[in-house]
């Protein structure tokens, strides 16, 4: 990660965007003992032509965007990052209920949350809800997300995308930023 004021990380940058506020806390160490993914059709990046298909829905005047694309995309062939298809709400309540204890499992998603019909953003909800009540401190969870707030809120605000979080045991729910969908800033939230 790569701002005008800090940096964040070895090797390849994948962020590079305008920040305002405090840097988030990075000073915690931590080890990703795994990590996976699904969509319900998923293109492989690393067949050529799906990967040109997966670049092509970026609008051609953003070169930023293209550069963000192309470096993240090489940063998944490398950590060889595989995309299972599948329905979120399924490939989810069977990870959280197999998942290994003793670590923190985080569930993410970046605008995505708008789009699955209701009863879908429903059932993932329950499901990281009911895996949250289970959760301990040896083995908590959170949930990460960057998303139209107004998803979340249940009120009239303007269009704007939220990075939240809400951990368990507790449930505790945690605003963090505002920023842009396509990743051209960031606001910190005090």
């Amino acid at each position: 990660y790569r701002t005008h004021d800090w940096s964040w990380g070895a090797g390849e940058e994948v962020i590079d965007t305008q920040w305002s506020g405090r840097p988030p806390r990075l000073d915690a160490s931590f080890q990703v003992r795994a990590r996976a993914a699904c969509d319900i059709n998923p293109l492989n990046v690393r067949d050529a032509g799906e990967r040109l298909q997966l670049r092509s829905y970026i609008w051609a005047d953003q070169v930023d965007r293209l550069a963000r694309f192309d470096t993240a995309v090489a940063l998944a062939l490398a950590q060889d990052v595989v995309v299972s298809r599948a329905s979120a709400e399924i490939w989810l309540e069977q990870r959280l209920r197999d998942r290994a204890p003793g670590a923190c499992a985080v569930v993410y998603h970046s605008v995505f949350y708008q789009y699955p019909p209701k009863e879908v953003r429903e059932a993932i909800a329950g499901t990281i809800q009911a895996a949250g009540a289970r959760a301990t401190p040896e083995s908590p969870l959170a949930w990460l997300r960057f998303e139209p707030e107004s998803l979340w809120e249940e009120r009239d605000i303007p269009a704007r995308f939220l990075v939240d979080m809400i951990t368990w045991p507790g449930g505790q729910r945690e605003k963090i930023a505002i920023g842009d969908p396509h990743g051209r800033f960031v606001e910190m939230l005090p």
